[in-house]
This record gives C-alpha cells, sequence and structure tokens, in this order.
C-alpha cells in the first residue's frame, strides 16, 4: 500500500475537508476551545513561519535518563510513569497490545491501516488513496490514545477518533463532537501545534514539533528545568550553586504553577475561557479556588497528595490519611499543614467520596473517563 499526503486525501470528494480552528484535544488534560492564533507578542501567526520563531529552541536539556546516575529511585518510579510515556512515535511496535486493530472504525469513513510497522489511516473502499501515515500519539494508554500527523512545523492533523486500549473501543476525540460528517479530523496551525507537544514532551528540536526520542514524554526536565548545568555544577562539585530551582522548599503557588502550565491553573482558565465547572479536569485551578488552599496558607500543592515522580495512586484511604492530618483536633502546625476543622459527619473516613465525588472529564461527550473533583467543599446537594 502507497503513502500519500493529508492534503492528497483530503481532496478526494468522499472525504470533507478540515477546519483549522480548535487546538488540540488532549485527552484528560486538553483543550477544547481555542486561544487566538497569536504569537507571544500577540501579533497573528503566519502558518509558514519557523517553530524557532515561536518556541526558542534550547540546547541544554540532557534527557531524563542523565538523572539516573544521582537520582536512581526517582528516575526508576518515572520510567514507569503516565507522564513519562504519554508522547511515543506510532508504531505498533512502540504501542504494543495498546494497539488498535487494523480495519475500519466504526461510524467512519476511514480505516486504521498498516504498512510494516507504520501506522496510518486509509479510506474505506478506496485502496488507490494509499495510507496517510501518522507520526506521533498523545497518552500513555491508561485511558485513551489520540493520533497525530505532523504535516509541518505549524500543521498539525488530529484524528477525529480516539482509541480507548482498556475497553477496545473508539471514541470522539472531545472537541470533534459535532464534526461527525469529517472523515478524518481536524488540521491544527499556527503556533499552538508545538505548544501542545511541549505539554507532553520536554523539548523541540530547531524547525520541528517531532521531539528527539529521549524527549518525549513528560520528563524531568519538564518540571526542574534543564539539567545541563545543574550536572555540570555536581560534577565540578559547585555545591553551593546547584543550577536548579529547589522545588522541595518552593511555595504552594509555585508548585502548582508548574504542574498548571500544562493541567490548568486559575490563570490560564481564565485567560483561555475554559469551563470553570471543569473542576476534575483542572486540578491546580481547582486546588486554587478551594478553601483547603486558600485558608491554609496556600501551602497545599499536587504534590501534597501525588508523588509526581510516578502514576497516580488509586488508594483512597492513603488520601483520607492525607486529609485527616489537617483536619483533626490534634493537628500540629508545621511547614506543609495548617490544622484545620475536623468534619462533623465522619471524622475518620468518607473525605474523598463526600469533598472529592467523581466528575465526568468531559461532559457533553460519550468518552467514559471521570476524575475525582479537585474543588475541594462541601456538597450540598449531597447531603454535606
Amino acid at each position: 500500500m502507497k503513502t500519500t499526503s493529508f492534503q492528497s486525501i483530503r481532496e478526494l470528494s468522499y472525504l470533507v475537508g478540515l477546519l483549522s480552528l480548535l487546538t488540540v484535544t488532549l485527552l484528560v488534560v486538553g483543550c477544547t476551545s481555542s486561544p487566538p492564533k497569536t504569537s507571544n507578542s500577540g501579533k497573528p501567526v503566519d502558518s509558514s513561519s519557523t517553530l524557532s520563531a515561536i518556541i526558542p529552541v534550547r540546547n541544554d536539556f540532557v534527557g531524563s535518563a542523565a538523572c539516573t546516575e544521582c537520582h536512581a529511585k526517582e528516575a526508576k518510579e518515572h520510567a514507569q510513569s503516565g507522564h513519562a510515556t504519554t508522547l511515543r512515535p506510532l508504531s505498533r511496535k512502540n504501542l504494543g497490545d495498546m494497539a488498535p486493530p487494523d480495519g475500519n472504525i466504526p461510524n467512519t469513513d476511514y480505516a486504521v491501516a498498516s504498512q510494516g510497522d507504520v501506522m496510518g489511516l486509509a479510506t474505506q473502499g478506496h485502496p488507490e488513496a494509499g495510507i496517510y501515515p501518522m507520526q506521533l500519539v498523545f497518552g500513555s494508554g491508561e485511558t485513551g490514545l489520540t493520533f497525530v500527523a505532523v504535516e509541518s512545523p505549524t500543521r498539525l492533523a488530529e484524528m477525529r477518533m480516539s482509541y480507548f486500549p482498556a475497553r477496545r473501543k473508539w471514541y470522539t476525540t472531545p472537541g470533534q463532537e459535532k464534526d461527525k460528517n469529517r472523515a478524518m479530523g481536524r488540521m491544527h496551525e499556527g503556533d499552538f501545534p508545538a505548544r501542545c507537544v511541549l505539554c507532553h514532551a520536554v523539548t523541540l528540536p530547531k524547525n520541528s514539533i517531532i521531539p528527539e526520542q529521549k524527549f518525549m514524554g513528560v520528563g524531568c526536565e519538564s518540571c526542574h528545568g534543564a539539567g545541563s548545568a545543574h550536572i555540570n555544577a555536581v560534577r565540578t562539585g559547585n555545591m553551593g550553586n546547584l543550577q536548579m530551582e529547589p522545588l522541595k522548599t518552593a511555595s504552594g503557588r509555585r508548585i502548582n504553577e508548574i504542574c498548571g502550565a500544562c493541567h490548568m491553573t486559575e490563570k490560564l482558565v481564565n485567560e483561555m475561557n475554559m469551563p470553570k465547572d471543569s473542576t476534575g479536569r483542572f486540578q491546580p485551578y481547582a486546588i486554587a479556588i478551594s478553601k483547603c488552599f486558600k485558608q491554609g496558607g496556600e501551602k497545599m500543592t499536587c504534590s501534597t497528595c501525588h508523588n509526581p515522580h510516578s502514576s497516580i495512586s488509586r488508594d483512597t484511604k492513603r488520601y483520607e490519611s492525607l486529609c485527616i492530618q489537617c483536619h483533626t483536633p490534634n493537628a500540629k502546625p508545621t511547614p506543609t499543614i495548617a490544622p484545620a476543622k475536623t468534619c462533623p459527619v465522619n471524622a475518620t473516613s468518607g473525605c474523598i467520596q463526600c469533598h472529592m465525588p467523581q466528575q465526568k472529564i468531559f461532559k457533553g461527550t460519550d468518552v467514559p473517563i471521570t476524575m475525582p473533583d479537585h474543588y475541594i467543599r462541601i456538597h450540598k446537594e449531597k447531603g454535606g
């Protein structure tokens, strides 16, 4: 089967042209409304502009493997986390058992097609059109996978259907629910494709939005910053200036800003006009508007409850024990704990179920993902 471009497939009469209006929808984290197509200066972005004019290219990143020598435990945990695998080259070898089978995709005019290890799309009943190869897959596969093709540094085609490996089922990619007559998906242009990829990667090469393999996924340097100067400082014995932000002593607001760069801060939710009731999906934003954060001296952070180096724990009892550290008559003030009111309903358990109930992440869609509501409060509608 021959390969072909998105443009040649799109021009065929049985495929409808794609819009270039909305942002790439990233499962769980992503956007469903589009920021203006402008540069950092506020001026309109020319789709033909080079990537370096949009995202500054740096050469002081080293990759997470370089951190293993000194931080073996954290590096091992991270390598097995969803963050580390949230972006990878699209191939059957890379996806393994998570790869969708070749064949027609339900309720569409196209099919998954493979040519060796290359995966792509083909139009049902039109083998002469060839295969449209896709280069990247977003998502760790714990929930869903979204496939994209990179047309240029400023053009990224997003598939209209996303695959959920655990369910062996396809769902409409959030944000494309109204595009059911569009056979393949949406083309996104301007600077947003690069910004999208950078929430799933450490850094980008010059004039490309396909990262080097060692920079794919949310790596150590995504949160801690470029590591070249830090490694040099350690190796030369300059322990007084380790050339890296000390996150252990960072404020709660600073930690949440780092996580919120992709998971959405209160500032970004307001600036991008994102849905303010998506407090299960935009966790740093939700924490910022919670009394636990506001009345606790802004000490509560994403890492108060979650180990940033590993995948999310499903142990509700563990999280409740953290709640009780503050919400108990015996709580003693510490740099990270501010005593709070003890729950009059149940002082020992049930915290998460009552105060952080499950919330559908993509409202108005058929995507079956729920997460705890991170706007921690008394839910009067539940009798709290």
